[in-house]
């Protein structure tokens, strides 16, 4: 006579299975294994996202953490990130906010007037 297998038996052998595939696996995984970064990459964040920090403190730990650029940043903001050796490869300043900006075909002209003024600052500035 065979004995039947339960769904939840199966689901059990099977969940049990992985983990200690996964768990040999990755015990046989030294630091050495762990690939080191090229540098080819250039990472940027945006400081919206952080209201609470103060610029300064922010860059410091971007800058720490390996980031190049921080993005979406006034002409006012510029020097800071320029005094910590970081870019602002997209500027802010053109435009009015998320909610009027090149979602809206009739502020195309002056959104491009706006960051043909702006890109040749933040390159200069940063």
């Amino acid at each position: 006579m065979t004995d039947r297998i339960s769904r939840r038996s199966a689901l059990r052998n099977l969940t049990a299975g992985s983990a200690t595939v996964a768990a040999a696996s990755f015990s046989h995984t030294s630091m050495a294994d762990t690939p080191t970064l090229r540098g080819n990459i250039n990472h940027s964040v945006c400081k919206w996202c952080y209201r609470g920090i103060s610029l300064d403190d922010f860059c410091k730990a971007v800058k720490n953490m390996g980031n190049t650029s921080v993005d979406l940043m006034g002409p006012n903001e510029w020097p800071t990130l320029k005094k910590h050796g970081l870019t602002c490869a997209m500027t802010n300043g053109a435009g009015m906010g998320i909610g009027r900006g090149f979602n809206d075909p009739k502020l195309h002209d002056d959104l491009v007037a706006d960051y043909e003024s702006l890109i040749p600052k933040v390159a200069e500035a940063v």
